[in-house]
């Protein structure tokens, strides 16, 4: 008979061998409920000893702490360690991602407080959690937690944070491209939190390092495309090479996206964002043929290239909304408007045969991507909401531009008076108006199956309740209508009678 009984978490002293036993025990599918529960409270009460979060990345380190304080180092510790099971490094990793968020703040004298000491050690290895990791969830989440400790640190307690990613990037840039891959990880999780910020300190923080780190990533952007599209085209070239470089120009796209939003004040007036603005627009056109219908390029190829384009969507709509008169400014920005049209006029044709944007699936071990139909339905989405961006500018200035100087209202006056006398001409808005009635507001198949299976539901939304419009192609469509419609009610109001 056995009476061994589990002693309380609070008994156990903390050190490597006891915190990757808890770490273990907790990730285990066999570790009896007793144990699980009396690890979850062992390491609740490590949380406040120093040394704990440190001790989860690269182990106890050698610091002027309290001995009770070593458990920080130890989860770092751990996480850093490969040979590790993944379980175990990925909850050492969480526990510390979690600690930066609820302690790091804290004064140093209160319970649970991370010393600055401690905070030293482990800022000095966050980076090579993420750059040096082959596992992309154990990448993802020591970036995030870079991210969370560089809005926290930066610029007080850790200048060099921006610059460092800088000089990180130019070191791996021709180098090593799966190091490359993961300090691209780190910076676009770096810019999503530090663009997030309210603080005005932080906002001028990423504004500084934007115009260098723009420069630097349009460049990287540039380099790798060109090695893929070489690559697709000739069908010649290293794989994996090629691969790696598909997935690092996808980085780049999304990084410069919110830098070229959120960083700059007036974007147009910048030479790296206008030369990207046309790169973006010549790439546009180049990579749709690749996805197109009959293409010889892969499905998972043709799956980072949809990325890729709906990224580049996704960046004329967010400067279009945040900065209007950069966005009328910039390179060949009416012709833009025209293309996504013309792109629009020519999925309106196979609409009513399209069953509408799909998420990607996995069949056993093999992955389903998404097919063309539902990849060319998000473009259509996005090519209508650039669309409606455009005529709310030309339209409602006053709740699309912010005010700040006498140049900036003279220069949204020359961004209304371009859209409306160039762009939005009787004819094209006319053409417009017909499109859209008779070909983009049809009932498809997806559309009553959803009927018969919520009709509740779909009553709400098709009464215009709730914002169908940001996913669909006909709400969205309806919506278009009604912008032009409100403005030009002498123009289209008689042509829509006849039509309907």
């Amino acid at each position: 008979m056995s009476f061994a009984i589990e002693v309380p978490g609070e008994a156990q002293p903390l050190s490597p061998d006891e915190l990757f036993v808890a770490l273990r025990d907790a990730t285990s599918s066999t570790t009896p409920a007793p144990r699980r529960q009396a690890v979850g409270q062992q390491l609740s009460s490590w949380e406040f000893q120093q040394g704990y979060y440190s001790s989860l990345q690269v182990g106890i380190p050698s610091l002027s702490v309290p001995a009770s304080r070593t458990e920080l180092g130890q989860r770092q510790t751990l996480f850093l360690n490969k040979t590790l099971p993944y379980e175990v490094r990925l909850l050492a990793i969480i526990q510390l991602k979690n600690g930066i968020d609820r302690y790091w703040r804290i004064h140093h004298q209160m319970k649970g407080a991370v010393t600055a000491d401690e905070k030293t050690f482990i800022r000095s290895r966050l980076f090579q959690g993420t750059v040096e990791e082959e596992n992309t969830a154990l990448a993802l989440h020591n970036a995030l937690a870079v991210a969370k400790t560089i809005r926290i640190d930066y610029q007080q307690h850790w200048p060099d944070a921006l610059p460092s990613l800088t000089r990180l990037l130019r070191a791996h840039k021709d180098g090593d491209q799966r190091h490359l891959n993961g300090a691209l990880q780190l910076v676009l999780r770096v810019v999503k939190e530090m663009t997030t910020a309210r603080l005005r300190t932080s906002q001028t923080a990423l504004q500084g390092i934007t115009p260098e780190l723009s420069y630097l990533l349009a460049e990287m952007y540039s380099a790798k495309a060109a090695l893929w599209v070489g690559f697709l085209g000739t069908g010649q070239g290293d794989k994996d090479a090629a691969e790696l470089a598909m997935l690092n120009s996808l980085f780049c796209v999304r990084i410069i996206r919110r830098l070229f939003t959120t960083g700059y004040e007036s974007p147009y007036q910048d030479e790296t964002v206008r030369n990207f603005w046309t790169v973006s627009q010549t790439h546009f056109g180049e990579f749709l043929g690749f996805i197109s219908h009959g293409s010889a390029v892969p499905a998972g190829y043709r799956n980072v290239v949809g990325k890729i384009l709906l990224q580049f969507s996704k960046l004329h709509i967010a400067m279009a909304e945040s900065h209007p008169a950069s966005f009328t400014s910039l390179p060949n920005s009416l012709p833009l408007l025209h293309a996504y049209w013309d792109f629009v006029v020519k999925f309106a044709a196979v609409f009513d045969r399209s069953e509408g944007a799909t998420q990607p699936m996995k069949t056993g071990n093999q992955p389903k991507y998404e097919d063309e139909s539902a990849l060319l339905e998000k473009l259509a989405l996005m090519a209508l909401t650039l669309l409606r961006a455009c005529v709310s500018i030309a339209f409602r200035p006053h709740q699309t531009f912010k005010y700040r100087t006498e140049e900036e209202i003279a220069a949204r006056d020359r961004a209304v008076k371009l859209l409306k006398t160039e762009w939005l001409t009787n004819d094209f808005v006319t053409q417009m108006t017909n499109v859209l009635i008779t070909q983009l507001f049809l009932f498809r198949k997806s559309d009553l199956d959803a009927w018969e299976l919520e009709p509740e539901e779909w009553e709400q939304r098709e009464q215009g309740e709730g914002n169908a419009y940001e996913f669909e192609v006909r709400p969205c469509a309806e919506k278009l209508f009604l912008d032009l419609l409100t403005n030009y009610k002498q123009l289209l109001i008689p042509p829509a009678l006849r039509i309907l």
